[in-house]
């Protein structure tokens, strides 16, 4: 019996093929040499001689000793049968390679009436069987297979009319009772078998394409027929089970283009072996194991190497990993005894390059390419127990890459990552949202003014200030100097008159003096706003010009002239004449002020004039001088009432304090309900703003979510959804951070505070800019009153905060939604991805990396039954491996049958351990066809054979 230690491989196939012992053969003189050269040389490896009526022992024995390893050749024979009318319906038995032909020949010839001598006496025209006698015998006596020629052709059971209805009956009993593959001659018949025939008998059958050649020179196939099995009977009964898995019939199958497509993604080879020197006493590894580009089941018991193979494979193909199962400082790179220091692997490749060698207590190398995708039971676990927390990072990471690897290279955009293409798509989105938030920081500061100007504190403030300048001024006009009156006689008639104009004098140059202050303040604030236009017309020109940089990509690509779009023309000048206004002006007044020499102007003439009067006073007479007195004390009194009383805008006056507290109970609650509404509205934009990244994630993902509903597996079984939305996990932690929580208010103690915020933020739909604006108000408003008090009772918010907030930088954070960002998301039907079981989070994450990761490098997984109930692992895991394999080389340690037996592993690599000759591990590989593979398997998953038969007994008696 011919295997592969390699396991089930495509290979070319042919099921009825004639020699010259058929009665209707071409060219008798044909040698069997001259039929197996040309049978090799037309690339198939395995083929059924089914002559008609005849099993010719000798030279089937011969063509087998021909053939030799390239070419297994199974016996058969062609019957014609009672069925079909004049076109009678003929059958062909198979039997396997080592049978006893001829027992198979005396049995079946004789009891069918077709010996040599019965065809003699009959003619090769009129001999025939009874179909069901014949198969049955086939089957269930000489452990062989029948085949049926079936559609437009001659000698096909579609010769047995369907009219009445008990020959359609009857054909459906045939197909059902006693045969066991299709065999078509036209490929347009496949579709309606599958479509119509099948679903009719509620059975898949095996279709093949056969040459039924009769002369081996003219050996011209019209389809190759492919079949994915060890080249042996025992490979062929496969075909049975997995139909359309493993038959192909066509030039080639698309499984063999893939991989010759992408040589550098599957592995050829693995070995590992000591190295060179080692002195270690201990055996343990030495081995070089074929691959089979399909899917590999690893088995064998508990600690017989299974999980070592799987950590080997990954770390020589550089598969990142935290922590592997076997290779790990617990295990067999413990410190002190560092085992895995005296072994090296080697993987080959498809691609024929030479192997790279890795020492076996080497780790992930980052400068290199990851060949490999590893999934230890460890990473799986930890996946699903971050899954139901509320921040998942390495989850987040795998669901982006499983995203991305579903968008097309040209909505890639050159860019290497998911996250990097949306920060691409996003950019000016984030930039307006900095923008609005910047926005929202003058209005949230106005705010903060606007709060304690009217809160309770600022008004009793300001009535107590407002009290103590009216009892200022009260005191002020009762000390009004008492009046003096002007002496009659005038001794000094000169000095008098000279003193009152000085008086006069120096009361005109305060008032140009007050006048010059005005003036000379109007211009410097003009001085200012000319600074600040300066910068701001600075920095719209280092934005256009970073504007500039970063559109040099996008206008080269689009061949445009960015000048022609968007042009920046900055003319200084009139702010230049201003500039030089401005200076003039200051100038003049502090020339007429001081004058050019700085004593000369009015300022000195003033004093000049204060000191000549008090030279001239100094000559009248006492009564002149007192009276001079009262003068000069009814100015300075006056000038100190205008002091208190002031006007509207000077700052401790009366008139002032009048003025504000008319604001402040006027004024200022509608201006501070304005900035209010302007904040929300900020809000909403900033949310509108987050929306629009939502929709750039509900874009990118939409490929792979096109891709799941073309998926019947996981849109019937999984009804699995991918989601964008808008996500807040971050606010509570943030927000608590910077209260508080020792302080009296709605969010004191840890625990509780905690609670409150959680409860909030879960009664807000976070897509709504309506819902999030309220839900920041609500927060704001239990800031600001207790509500754990009844009745509530209202409180400062800054007297809340902790010593490193100040009530601005609050605001900015709630109203800013800093804490809010997009976010994907999934669901399993009606469950969000935090309520799910852990073993639904484990099917979701094998899901992800079977069928939704387009990454084509071959995929290790280590037993990801772990956690899954049986049903789970039937019905959609070993669904996704099937159809996951079709077009990734998958490796699964398992001890489940489900995953090796069901899923139709290509190969079976078993392992054992022989712990008393030095941890001696073996590893035993093939198909699960081959006779020794299937009773390891036996063995080992299904807890030995008879365990087995007994197990199915009792579901029989329990079955439905």
């Amino acid at each position: 019996m011919r295997t592969d230690e390699r396991g089930s491989i495509w290979r070319r196939w042919d099921l009825h093929f004639h020699t010259p012992s058929s009665y209707d053969y071409q060219d008798k003189s044909t040698t069997n040499e001259a039929i197996v050269t040309g049978l090799i040389k037309n690339g198939i490896k395995v083929v059924a001689v089914t002559d008609h009526h005849v099993i010719d022992v000798d030279r089937i024995r011969r063509l087998q000793e021909l053939a030799g390893d390239e070419l297994t050749v199974l016996p058969g024979i062609e019957l014609r049968s009672e069925l079909g009318g004049s076109e009678s319906v003929h059958l062909i038995g198979l039997f396997p390679e080592d049978a006893d032909l001829a027992e198979i020949e005396t049995k079946l010839l004789g009891t069918l009436n077709i010996t040599p001598a019965d065809i003699r006496a009959k003619g090769h025209e009129k001999v025939y069987v009874d179909f069901r006698q014949a198969a049955q015998l086939i089957r269930d006596e000489l452990k062989g297979l029948v085949s049926v020629h079936v559609g437009r052709r001659a000698n096909t059971i579609e010769r047995i009319a369907n009219a009445p209805k008990f020959k359609q009956a009857v054909k459906e009993d045939l197909a059902k009772d006693c045969i066991d593959i299709f065999e078509v001659a036209n490929l347009d018949d496949v579709e309606a078998y599958h479509t119509i025939v099948f679903r009719e008998i509620r059975r898949e059958f095996p279709i093949v394409v056969c040459s039924d050649n009769h002369r081996i020179a003219d050996y011209r196939p019209s389809c190759p027929c492919w079949i994915m099995a060890d080249p042996n009977f025992a490979g062929l009964t496969q075909i049975l089970f997995e139909p359309e898995l493993r038959v192909y019939r066509g030039t080639e199958p698309p499984r063999i283009q893939q991989v010759a497509r992408n040589k550098t993604k599957y592995i050829d080879a693995v070995r590992v072996q000591k190295i060179a020197g080692s002195q270690l006493d201990e055996h343990w590894f030495n081995c070089t194991l074929p691959l089979n580009p399909g899917l590999i089941a690893i088995i064998g018991n508990k600690g017989d190497g299974k999980s070592a193979l799987a950590d080997i494979i990954a770390l020589g193909g550089n598969a990142l990993c935290e922590r592997m199962e076997f290779l790990n400082t617990d295990r067999f790179r413990q410190p002190r005894d560092n085992k895995a220091s005296h072994f090296e692997a080697q993987l080959w490749w498809q691609d024929e390059s030479a192997p790279e060698t890795i020492r076996l207590d080497e780790d992930y190398d980052p400068s290199r390419p990851e060949r490999v995708r590893y999934l230890p039971q460890q990473f799986i676990e930890k996946l699903c127990n971050e899954i139901g927390a509320q921040s998942a990072p390495h989850f987040d990471a795998e669901l982006s890459k499983v995203i991305f690897s579903h968008v097309g290279a040209a909505d890639r955009l050159g860019k290497d990552s998911l996250q990097s293409l949306l920060d691409y798509r996003t950019e000016q989105v984030n930039v307006a949202i900095e923008f609005l938030r910047n926005e929202l920081h003058g209005v949230n500061q106005r705010i903060v003014e606007l709060e304690i100007a009217i809160s309770q504190e600022n008004k009793q403030q300001l009535g107590h200030d407002l009290s103590l300048k009216r009892a200022e001024v009260r005191a002020h006009l009762k000390a009004r100097p008492a009046k003096v009156v002007k002496p009659e006689d005038d001794a000094l008639p000169t000095v008098t008159a000279e003193i009152a104009a000085k008086t006069d004098r120096i009361s005109t140059i305060s008032e140009r003096l007050e006048q010059i202050a005005g003036e000379r303040e109007i211009v410097v604030a003009k001085e200012a706003a000319l600074r600040r236009l300066r910068e701001r017309i600075a920095n719209l020109q280092s934005q256009h010009a970073r504007f500039v940089e970063e559109s040099e990509e996008d206008v080269e690509q689009l061949g445009v002239v960015l000048n022609d779009i968007v042009k920046i023309t900055v003319d200084t000048a009139p702010l230049d004449a201003v500039d030089t206004k401005c200076k003039q002006e200051l100038s003049d007044l502090q020339t007429e002020t001081m004058g050019e020499d700085g004593e000369s102007g009015l300022a000195g003439e003033k004093e000049g004039l204060t000191a000549s009067i008090a030279t001239l006073k100094a000559k009248l007479s006492a009564p002149h001088q007192a009276y001079q007195a009262h003068l000069e004390n009814q100015t300075e009194w006056k000038d100190r009432a205008w002091e208190l009383i002031g006007d509207n805008d000077l700052p401790g006056t009366l008139r002032y304090y009048k003025a504000k507290t008319t604001w402040i109970e006027k004024d200022a609650p509608t201006e501070l309900e304005k900035c209010r509404d302007d904040r929300r509205r900020i809000t909403a934009t900033i949310h509108d703003r987050l929306r629009e990244i939502v929709a750039t994630y509900e874009e990118l993902y939409g490929p792979v979510q096109e891709f799941i509903s073309d998926k019947q597996i996981i849109a019937a079984e999984l009804q699995l959804e991918f989601a964008a939305a808008i996500e807040g996990s971050q606010f509570v932690d943030q927000f608590l951070r910077r209260i508080n929580q020792g302080r009296r208010g709605s969010f004191q103690g840890i625990e509780e505070g905690k609670e409150r915020a959680r409860q909030l933020l879960s009664q807000c739909d976070l897509s709504s800019a309506e819902s999030v604006t309220e839900f920041v108000d609500g927060i704001v408003h239990q800031l600001r009153h207790n509500v754990r008090a009844q009745p509530p009772e209202q409180l400062r918010i800054d007297k809340q905060l902790t010593d490193a907030n100040g009530l601005g930088d609050l605001y900015d954070f709630i109203y800013g939604l800093e804490y809010l960002r997009p976010h994907y998301t999934l669901r399993l039907g009606e469950k969000g991805i935090i309520q799910l079981s852990p073993g639904e989070r484990g099917v979701l994450l094998l899901v992800f990396y079977l069928l939704l990761d387009k990454d084509e490098v071959p995929l290790i997984i280590d037993q990801p039954e772990q956690n899954l109930d049986n049903e789970s692992i039937y019905k959609i895991l070993v669904q996704c491996i099937r159809e996951a394999k079709q077009h990734r080389q998958i490796i699964v340690v398992t001890h489940n049958p489900n995953l090796a037996i069901v899923c139709d592993a290509e190969q079976v690599i078993c392992a054992s351990i022989a712990k008393t000759e030095g941890n001696r591990v073996t590893y035993k590989a093939g198909a699960i066809e081959n006779p020794k593979i299937n009773l390891r398997a036996v063995n080992v998953l299904e807890g030995t054979w008879p365990a087995f038969q007994k197990r199915e007994e009792r579901y029989q008696v329990s079955a439905p």
